[in-house]
């Protein structure tokens, strides 16, 4: 039976700081711009949410290189119980802090990349991909709900490793996958890059199909913008995707003009 297709406008979950805008790290595709349209902990009601219902919990890097969750865990488990979800967004930490998050997290999103070597380059971190695939492993026994997130030409607009990240993640049989692409960020140190071509990603979304057979496919939030937003998204479409997060109207009257059945999320497409 066809799943309906799901247009996700997160107008309800705030995007939370734990940092502020600081952050240890530069990082070639983002250089602290994604931080600073984030707001702190403490500006979150603890009652009376209001239009807010779940609250994406990220930030930078303190010195330790880790985003530091668990010295604001009383915090997040108090806003939990007022009735938001979370969603964990924290990086490269640890797997030893798993069991601590376990009470904290509705859901963990974890990225994924295929190559040590565009680790090293892109976030300035020397981490492994197996330090990344430990992690998954230890989110999933631990039964926390993971959604893996893959950023296509991650490395200077190009699709390489992307492919080898697929093929790792084929052996983990995720549920869901959520797309990202590139954005060049004027300030950043690829803010002349050019993102991936259209051609580019659809290969790696039909291998991706391949390779993970039934997952459900999202179109994630951080795409470019203008006409290659709308044409990618008019592409996964195409591709059977499941979900497309802040839709252009377009393709949303497309959709439905095809007869699909749709539905609406007003939360972060990880719930």
């Amino acid at each position: 039976m066809k799943k309906p297709f799901v247009f996700v406008k997160p107008y309800n979950t705030s995007s939370v700081s734990l940092t502020g805008q600081a952050c240890s790290l530069e990082c070639r595709h983002c250089g602290r711009h994604f931080l600073k349209n984030m707001v702190t902990i403490d500006k979150i009601p603890e009652k009376g949410m209001g239009k807010f219902k779940s609250l994406l919990i990220s930030g930078g890097l303190d010195e330790d290189l880790q985003v530091p969750v668990l010295k604001y865990k009383k915090k997040i488990i108090e806003l939990k119980e007022n009735g938001y979800k979370i969603n964990l967004h924290l990086g490269f930490f640890d797997k030893s802090m798993v069991s601590e998050i376990k009470d904290l997290a509705d859901v963990v999103s974890l990225d994924i990349v295929g190559s040590d070597r565009v680790i090293e380059k892109v976030y300035g971190v020397k981490k492994s991909v197996s330090f990344i695939f430990d992690l998954l492993k230890e989110l999933k026994e631990n039964e926390l709900k993971t959604v893996v997130h893959i950023t296509a030409g991650l490395e200077e607009g190009n699709i390489k490793s992307e492919f080898r990240a697929v093929d790792l993640l084929s052996g983990y049989y995720p549920d869901k996958v959520v797309f990202n692409v590139l954005i060049p960020v004027k300030g950043t140190f690829y803010e002349n890059v050019l993102p991936p071509s259209l051609f580019e990603v659809k290969a790696l979304f039909e291998y991706s199909r391949k390779m993970l057979g039934d997952t459900d496919f999202f179109l994630g939030c951080m795409i470019p913008g203008g006409k290659y937003r709308e044409n990618l998204q008019f592409l996964v479409v195409e591709q059977g995707f499941s979900s497309i997060v802040q839709p252009v109207k377009k393709v949303e009257d497309f959709v439905i003009k095809k007869g699909e059945e749709v539905l609406y999320s007003y939360e972060c497409c990880a719930f």
